[in-house]
């Protein structure tokens, strides 16, 4: 048990973060883990929380803490002694807990029920002072700003069609097909199929791609694969953007074409219409991870911000990967 703590505060220092909730004195995220007054504490997105090792022969009563019963590390969660041992590499995260070792990031990271996410302290944010469009600090991702309490990056313009992909600028060419060239028309009850401008936590690209990569009905050259098994400007964490996060994407960008109307969720992208601060777009339509039914999926037009949910999933459409960090 003591060998793991150390293993967890030797690779601490090396973690990047997550934007989540924060712990002061020292700063930290939720799910951080430090030694701290001669205790092992970890960050539950406010306040510093003791994670001193208990008995699992003892009742669960606090939430946090952590035992080792034989060769299985256990944590409490409120009530039960969970199983805290994860699993590797890019497994689905299922289990709000678990930790893992990640071979694709190189670093130990916690499952939250949907999404693996980093342990450790908040550094500076690589696109802090970055306008929407320039690329952030120590990479060539672009800032795409702030949508739905979170912040965000985008890939640029013109990628080739590769897991580790050259972005040139240009106009996007690649295009791919929602449920991949073999997949098959499936309802995936998972992603709720969310039609309308809430950009609930469900509906993120961040969630919904995970759950279609993970579908039996979806082939592995789907759209969706391609931007979770992406590695582009130093980040392994891409996803496709959800219908609202498209509209917003539209709303940064430079369509060849506007209409006052659209888009849907934003309409007239609140008013002001494009920024013009995103270029390289297609006068096409993109794809969301946001499934209309089992045959189709949304799409948003980036000649004037419609959207459309009769986009057959087996089509092939222009893409643009994001990460919420």
């Amino acid at each position: 048990m003591y060998f793991w703590l150390a293993l967890l505060v030797v690779n601490f220092f090396s973690l990047i973060p997550q934007a989540f909730g924060a712990c002061t004195s020292p700063d930290g995220v939720a799910g951080s883990m430090q030694y701290i007054s001669s205790d092992f504490k970890f960050c539950d997105g406010s306040a510093w929380k003791s994670m001193t090792v208990s008995d699992t022969t003892v009742a669960c009563t606090e939430a946090g803490k952590i035992s080792k019963s034989g060769s299985d590390i256990q944590f409490c969660n409120g009530s039960t002694w969970i199983s805290a041992n994860g699993v590797s590499g890019g497994s689905t995260c299922s289990t709000a807990g678990a930790i893992a070792w990640k071979s694709a990031t190189s670093r130990m990271e916690w499952c939250d029920g949907t999404d693996w996410k980093v342990m450790g302290v908040l550094p500076p944010d690589p696109c802090s002072g970055k306008s929407i469009g320039q690329a952030c600090t120590g990479t060539t991702a672009l800032y795409l700003g702030t949508h739905d309490g979170g912040s965000y990056m985008i890939t640029p313009s013109g990628c080739t069609d590769s897991a580790t992909p050259t972005c040139a600028g240009g106009n996007d060419t690649v295009f791919k097909a929602w449920r991949g060239s073999t997949g098959s028309d499936v309802d995936i009850p998972t992603l709720g199929n969310i039609t309308d401008a809430t950009a609930a936590a469900a509906e993120r690209g961040a969630y919904a791609t995970t759950e279609i990569v993970n579908h039996a009905s979806v082939s592995s050259d789907s759209v969706a694969d391609f931007c979770e098994n992406m590695v582009y400007g130093g980040f392994s964490d891409w996803k496709l953007p959800s219908k609202s996060e498209l509209a917003y994407i539209y709303c940064k960008s430079t369509p060849s074409s506007h209409s006052t109307s659209n888009p849907q969720d934003f309409v007239n992208c609140g008013g002001s219409g494009p920024s013009n601060q995103l270029t390289g777009f297609a006068a096409a339509y993109y794809w969301s991870t946001t499934e209309y039914d089992y045959r189709y999926a949304w799409i948003t037009s980036f000649s004037n911000g419609s959207h459309s949910g009769t986009s057959g999933k087996s089509t092939s459409r222009y893409f643009r990967c994001i990460r919420r960090y």
